[in-house]
């Protein structure tokens, strides 16, 4: 269909061999009457996205041209994940975002605080800080609700850039 009745997120990279179909990105309680809906958009955690048919039964893969789905929201404190790689991810409640080792170089997403929200800041050694107007190392001041920046891991280093603070 041309609009989706529900996005729904499932725990794998094939919703056949998924066990938990959730309404919240990322899925964590399984809702059965999720499961095998012809009105609805599957997403797996790779970001793939999928639809179910009836003839044949099963779903299959779909390719869906919209900038909601370089959307994310999630919620309390969070690992920064590879496939947030060109996306905005919004952070809904405050929380602490930790970036964590292996990004590839090019690696790159925004952030986004929600009205009343504040994130803070986590890196994982060997990475450091690199902040416009802050000494190297130095941690990312909190952002506030309403604020935007850019997060990306800088070709050839071990230096994590956030612009926009």
């Amino acid at each position: 269909p041309d609009d989706y009745s529900k996005v729904v997120y499932f725990n794998s990279v094939n919703p056949a061999t998924a066990t938990i179909f959730d309404l919240n990105n990322p899925p964590t309680i399984n809702d059965d009457s999720l499961k095998i809906d012809t009105k609805n958009l599957y997403f797996g955690i790779d970001s793939s996205t999928w639809v179910y048919k009836t003839t044949p039964a099963g779903y299959t893969s779909e390719t869906v041209v919209n900038n909601l789905l370089n959307q994310i929201e999630v919620y309390g404190n969070k690992t920064a994940q590879s496939y947030w790689n060109g996306k905005e991810v919004t952070f809904m409640t405050s929380g602490l975002l930790t970036i964590p080792t292996g990004l590839t170089d090019q690696y790159s997403f925004d952030v986004a605080a929600d009205f009343g929200v504040t994130v803070t800041w986590a890196i994982t050694s060997p990475y450091t800080w690199r902040v416009a107007g802050l000494a190297i190392g130095t941690a990312p001041p909190a952002m506030t609700a309403g604020q935007f920046c850019t997060v990306s891991k800088r070709i050839g280093s071990n230096e994590i850039r956030v612009r926009g603070l």
